[in-house]
């Protein structure tokens, strides 16, 4: 979302949302969980990019959850060929479908692109330069709204448009 509002707009948000809803959890994975409600509750803080804020925010939470939720075994065709005749299946639990208006699905894939190989972190923790210039200005000019679905889906950070 930094990307989006920019550095100062994040620092807020951050500050703002730390203060009205600290963790209840007693891991940092769950501290965005409610991010979305609150930026619905406080549109001040994204007015400049309000729905692709939340666009990302959608996103980048879709991903987590994704990445922790269950997975069920993939039939193999010996056991398909045995189901029977009127066999039910069920998606994968950590299948989900995002309704978005803007692409920001291809800015988080440019800017994890931009992310220092060098580093050995395994978060959703972006390590890049910070400066509040302009945020992601070239590829946010480029962006124009277009509604879609997304499918995110665990699968070595598999995203694909659906």
């Amino acid at each position: 979302m930094r990307e989006v509002i920019g550095q100062k707009a994040f620092d807020k948000v951050l500050l703002g949302y730390l203060t009205e809803m600290p963790s209840v959890s007693y891991t940092l994975r769950d501290l965005g969980s409610r991010l979305e409600a609150w930026l619905r509750a406080h549109p001040e803080f994204i007015a400049s990019n309000e729905r692709m804020a939340l666009d990302m925010v959608r996103l980048e939470w879709a991903d987590i959850e994704a990445f922790d939720a269950a997975e069920y075994p993939v039939l193999t065709q010996a056991e398909l060929a045995n189901l029977g005749e009127d066999p039910v299946f069920h998606l994968q639990p950590n299948l989900q479908l995002l309704d978005l208006a803007y692409p920001v699905d291809e800015l988080l894939l440019t800017v994890r692109e931009t992310e220092d190989p060098e580093t050995d972190i395994s978060s959703n923790v972006v390590m890049m330069d910070h400066s509040d210039s302009a945020p992601a200005s070239s590829f946010l000019c480029q962006m124009a709204k277009r509604f879609f679905w997304l499918s995110i889906a665990r699968k070595t950070s598999f995203i694909s448009n659906g």
